[in-house]
């Protein structure tokens, strides 16, 4: 984690925006370890999630409405001080507060429509409620494009799980090598919170968007960065 986060600061520099996906970072690495661990992923570590977003939002305002007040300044003209960069930032900030929201409720709502359609239909357990809470603080911070991106990878990402998890159980396939001895190697851990439910196997789907979260953020993949 420590290596993501100064990866990220050198790559985009010492800022708000910068330090509120660090501390995504954090929201997700925690996530992935209580899904794994307890088979949840805690309210109150979503809430903070939320609470890093807004933060992150106001404070991103407030340094680029001291910046143009401070550059004004110095330039020996008072017409920044009237409001100028200050509406610039507002608006800016605005512009991604509008996208949080429509990606955060555009993903966790369909997913929560999705798996509210399939249960009544198939009968089956879904997504659980803290993966679908998971990704609405995942597109707050990622925007509509980006978090659909992200949910197609943490798909990818809970299929190879799980393929490896009923490969370990089944023995139904030769010893792998190489790189796919490691995936081996880290599925078993993933999937000891897999349970039965109505004689379904249900998997946790937190570690899957967590690992799709880091890629993204690593790759500079949000527009926000």
């Amino acid at each position: 984690m420590l290596l993501m986060a100064a990866s990220l600061f050198l790559r985009y520099g010492f800022n708000t925006k910068v330090c509120s996906f660090v501390m995504l970072l954090w929201v997700l690495a925690i996530a992935l370890l209580t899904d794994v661990r307890h088979g949840i992923i805690p309210n109150s570590l979503v809430v903070a999630g939320v609470v890093i977003w807004i933060v992150g939002l106001t404070g991103e305002m407030l340094e680029g409405s001291f910046q143009g007040v401070a550059g004004e300044m110095l330039e020996g003209s008072f017409q920044g001080m009237a409001g100028e960069m200050p509406g610039g930032s507002f608006q800016l900030v605005l512009q991604r507060f509008l996208a949080g929201a429509l990606g955060a409720g555009v993903t966790a709502g369909g997913l929560l429509l999705f798996s509210v359609i399939y249960e009544q239909s198939s009968g089956k357990p879904s997504f659980g409620g803290g993966d679908i809470k998971l990704l609405f603080v995942v597109g707050l911070f990622f925007g509509l494009e980006a978090s659909m991106v992200n949910l197609l990878l943490a798909c990818a990402f809970g299929l190879l799980f799980a393929y490896f998890w009923r490969a370990r159980q089944l023995r139904a396939v030769q010893e792998p090598r190489g790189f796919w001895t490691k995936w081996q190697a880290i599925a078993p851990y993933w999937a000891r919170a897999a349970g039965e439910v109505n004689g379904t196997t249900v998997f946790p789907f937190g570690p899957a968007i967590a690992a799709a979260g880091f890629l993204m953020i690593l790759l500079g993949v949000p527009p926000a960065l």
